[in-house]
């Protein structure tokens, strides 16, 4: 079994790790030689940057010049600066609104990309098997849905803000040279108050904030828990039980998210005010003296206040880029996790310190040698050098006390479990079809239900035929037809979910199918017309079972027993002892 990463304070933490989880979310979609539609968009945005903060240097020494020409009574020279100051602002106003439009490109692309790769690797090689399997990464579904764009917006924000930060310290340093050299120091000093601040302020709001994903994931995951299981409650009066439990959900959600809003708050209103004060202050209290001694002029004050206020939005940004560190590595602690996972099975898949099950798709039959079955944590043997081959027309059912490994048996032919040794010999993909006990619907038609997995085309008259055929004659038009779109699985009784799925077997004609106790929701008449059915189609059939009715329907039987021993014999020979087999 693959060690999953676990959740911990350092997941959250802005160091070394958090910035090498980045590189490896964001590198592959930008090396990609595709990608150069979004380096072009990245270039403008960045360059955007640096033009905006340009115009606000350069509007404050318009500021200057227009003060300056207001009190020496110049109405020309006044006239000439505001209007140039104005034109500087407008400037100012109109370049970010074009760049939302470059941004929400190179987001978009990259969304689209991320998203799909994640999913990709999520549904390849059955990732979310073993994620679901190991149970120990929490809502995966919230963390690719509500992960990726956040993650990507922060990214290309924090960016755009370092290139204007650096931008506007090149403006601002000059600026403050030519007034006066003390803002060289008293600013730096300032503004060192208020990134330590915010740093301080940061580890706290970071874990309220991944407090309330995890409070508000875990109330999703129970009401798509009671809507999934709505019948199992209904019958067992657990509503009361239920509530109690979606109820404690909602208020430790709500709870965390209060803790969050009101700790924000207390920031804002203390630290952020005192900040804000001391920023407004500051030009006066260092150029108070000159302008008042007549050393300098207003304009010149005018000029160190906007650059001040630049300077404190400077400042504001670097906090920005600290905190939003922090918000980064909620996402990221959210999404890294899922592409380790995936890193780590492909690295495992490419080791040979653990053993693993030689698996090939191309034969014409199942075929089973020498095969020693563990779990996928290494701690149980289930089987212990099985061998055993099921041809066309044959049939095997195995049986077994319960744990004893049967499904088992039937995950490691499909492939889900492949700790041990041996070699499994298996007809391809499109040839073999595994009906679960409990079948799985699509969102879709009830076609689509019937055609599930592998499609293909097949007259409405001749899906109908196979409905009848597997004793669901009404059930089309009960729902409105083949073209109606419900909730199947919610829709359907168990009984008619496994008739469902046996007429898939009978729609895809697959050379060899898998049943792991398919008919346990059926009567013994049901069961019986559905596996001579499946015997008239020609296919070849494995079945996992514990009711004695079954075994008649096959030519082998294959009984497990604790400690990875087994027997295999033909049925005949084994008639007279089913009742102690199963």
């Amino acid at each position: 079994m693959i060690s999953g990463p676990s959740s911990k304070a350092s997941d959250h933490a802005i160091n070394a790790r958090l910035f090498r989880r980045i590189a490896r979310l964001t590198w592959p979609f930008w090396r990609r030689p595709q990608s150069w539609p979004a380096w072009i968009g990245l270039a403008v945005l960045l360059s955007q940057g640096v033009l905006l903060s340009y115009l606000v240097v350069r509007s404050a020494a318009l500021l200057k010049d227009a003060t300056n020409a207001l009190l020496g009574r110049d109405g020309a020279a006044f006239e000439a600066a505001l209007t140039a100051y104005l034109l500087v602002y407008a400037a100012k106003m109109l370049v970010p609104q074009a760049r939302f439009i470059v941004d929400a490109f190179v987001e978009a692309a990259w969304c689209r990309w991320l998203s799909r790769h994640v999913i990709d690797q999520y549904l390849a090689r059955r990732a979310y098997y073993d994620v679901s399997l190991q149970g120990d990464l929490d809502n995966p579904d919230q963390r690719i849905a509500d992960s990726v764009r956040p993650f990507i917006e922060h990214l290309i924000q924090m960016l755009q803000w370092t290139v204007g930060v650096i931008a506007r310290l090149g403006g601002a340093i000059a600026v403050f040279i030519s007034i006066d050299p003390r803002f060289l120091v008293v600013v730096p000093l300032l503004g060192l108050v208020q990134v330590g601040a915010t740093a301080l302020t940061i580890p706290p709001i970071v874990r309220r904030q991944v407090a309330v994903q995890v409070a508000e994931g875990d109330l999703r995951r129970d009401l798509v828990h009671i809507r999934d299981h709505a019948e199992a409650i209904a019958f067992y009066g657990g509503e009361a039980v239920e509530k109690r439990a979606v109820m404690d959900r909602t208020g430790a959600a709500a709870d965390r998210r209060f803790r969050l809003d009101r700790f924000q708050a207390l920031v804002f209103l203390t630290v952020h005010a005192a900040l804000v004060f001391a920023w407004m202050a500051l030009p006066y209290l260092v150029l108070g003296g000159r302008v008042a001694g007549g050393e300098m002029s207003y304009g010149d004050l005018a000029q160190a206040t906007a650059i001040t206020l630049m300077m404190r939005g400077v400042i504001d940004t670097l906090s920005l880029i600290v905190s939003s560190c922090g918000e980064l590595a909620v996402r990221v602690a959210r999404l890294a996790p899922l592409q380790e996972r995936f890193d780590a099975m492909a690295r495992e898949r490419a080791q040979s310190g653990v053993p693993r099950i030689a698996m090939r798709r191309d034969s014409d039959w199942v075929a089973v040698e020498n095969l020693s079955l563990e779990t996928p944590d290494g701690v149980r043997r289930l089987v212990q050098s099985l061998n055993l081959t099921v041809g066309r027309g044959e049939s095997l059912v195995i049986v077994g006390e319960t744990g004893v490994g049967k499904s088992s048996l039937l995950r490691a032919m499909a492939g889900l479990w492949s700790r041990g040794r041996g070699d499994i010999a298996m007809p391809p993909a499109g040839d073999t079809l595994f009906l679960p006990q409990r079948p799985y619907f699509t969102g879709g038609t009830l076609r689509a239900q019937l055609l599930y997995p592998h499609g293909g085309e097949m007259s409405d008259d001749a899906l109908l035929d196979i409905l009848e055929a597997v004793r669901l004659p009404n059930l089309a038009a009960t729902h409105g037809g083949l073209s109606a779109v419900r909730d199947w699985s919610q829709t359907l009784s168990g009984g008619e979910q496994q008739r469902v799925a046996f007429a898939r077997a009978l729609v895809a004609r697959p050379g060899f199918v898998f049943l792991d106790e398919a008919t346990s929701a059926l009567d013994p008449a049901t069961e019986e017309q559905l596996y001579a059915l499946m015997a008239r189609s020609g296919a070849s059939y494995i079945s996992v079972g514990h009711r004695l009715g079954i075994v008649a329907h096959h030519t082998h039987i294959l009984t497990l027993k604790p400690g990875g021993r087994w027997t295999l014999s033909p049925v005949a020979v084994r008639s007279a002892e089913p009742a102690e087999a199963l």
